[in-house]
């Protein structure tokens, strides 16, 4: 799986807000596939994960890089260190090592 899309979902399944900045607004969506198409839909974004619906604290970001030859780990960049991002990245690294699903 894309790491941002990973990203996405993993931010949901903890039953976190999450909202994407397409470089021109920002778009929330409930639905894992509403938020990957509005990723998909440019070529980079921000991904904001919030605890809840007034967007009053904020957990983790990333940006993603969509471009056309690149490796499935490399769609997301420039993510802050936070404790979400790390737990994160280490789910990601296990499903990515065949460890988990």
């Amino acid at each position: 799986m894309d790491a941002f899309k990973h990203y996405i979902h993993y931010a949901l399944s903890k039953g976190y807000r999450v909202r994407v900045f397409d470089g021109e607004e920002w778009e929330t969506a409930t639905t894992l596939g509403s938020l990957i198409r509005v990723c998909e839909s440019v070529d980079e974004s921000t991904i904001c994960v919030m605890t809840d619906d007034k967007n009053r604290d904020v957990i983790g970001q990333a940006n993603v890089l969509l471009e056309q030859v690149q490796e499935p780990e490399e769609s997301v960049q420039d993510y802050t260190i936070t404790p979400f991002n790390e737990g994160w990245q280490k789910a990601y690294d296990l499903e990515q090592r065949g460890l988990i699903n």
